[in-house]
Order: C-alpha cells, then sequence, then structure tokens
C-alpha cells in the first residue's frame, strides 16, 4: 500500500465505493491517516523529495515532475464531485484545487515532526473546511 486512490477503494470504506466515485475529502482524510501512521516513510520521502531538487541528484526527474505525476494518476479515477465543480468543469477543473491541498498536506507533515507535537489528522481537520467548505462539499466528504 501507497496511499493511492486504488488503496483507498481497496480499503471498502463508502466514501471510496460510492457508485458516482470517491470522495475526494475523504480520500485525503485516508491519505493523512496512512501517512500518519508511517512517521518514518513520510519523513525520509520527505528528506528525499528535499534532497532531490539538487538536479545531479538521481531522484531529481521524479520529485521535479511529481505535480504532473501525481495530477495524472488521479485523473484515472472517478471522483463523486458537488454539483457545483461539475459545472464549473468537473473534474478538469480540480487541478489547482488538489495542488493547494497536496500543498497544504506537504506542509501539515513538516509541522508533524516540529514541537509541539501534533497530530497529522488534527491537524488536517482544521484545513479541510478551507480546502473544501460548506455547505458545497457537505454531501460529498
Amino acid at each position: 500500500a501507497q496511499g493511492t486512490p486504488q488503496d483507498f477503494i481497496d480499503s471498502g470504506d463508502p466514501a471510496a465505493t460510492h457508485p458516482d466515485g470517491i470522495s475526494l475529502p475523504a480520500y485525503f482524510r485516508f491519505l493523512v491517516r496512512f501517512n500518519e501512521a508511517r512517521p518514518r516513510l513520510m519523513e525520509l520521502y520527505m528528506s528525499l523529495g528535499t534532497e532531490a531538487t539538487d538536479p545531479s541528484h538521481p531522484a531529481h526527474r521524479y520529485f521535479i515532475n511529481r505535480p504532473d505525476q501525481v495530477w495524472d494518476s488521479y485523473c484515472a479515477y472517478t471522483w463523486r464531485l458537488p454539483p457545483q465543480v461539475e459545472e464549473a468543469g468537473g473534474w478538469a477543473s480540480m487541478r489547482p484545487l488538489v495542488e493547494l491541498a497536496l500543498e497544504a498536506m506537504d506542509g501539515v507533515q513538516v509541522r508533524f515532526f516540529r514541537r509541539p507535537a501534533i497530530s497529522l489528522v488534527e491537524e488536517w481537520a482544521r484545513w479541510e473546511p478551507i480546502l473544501f467548505p460548506s455547505p458545497v462539499w457537505d454531501d460529498y466528504r
């Protein structure tokens, strides 16, 4: 398991297996729980990603292209979206929000390793209503 949308589907969570598609806010909660359960792996990935900003680093190409890779992988799934999002362009219009959510998650993960200690899950719960506000996302969580 790597915390992918497929892993979320495989979990059997009703928010992942809804006939109309995966709940994006629920997937991000799943990913936060997944990462919080693996702090050493999360720390290694964050460190490697930072080191890979050097163009001579062997992982540079992987990390420098990560936003496109993640977006392309997410595009392989059907996401259950509010009507307002569907009317505004559907999934194709979601890239800025998806990227913003992942950037917020990156920041929360950095904060996780500082003091005082925090819970990723609790911190993400503070971000979710900002990224996926009520009432638009209420029935799509």
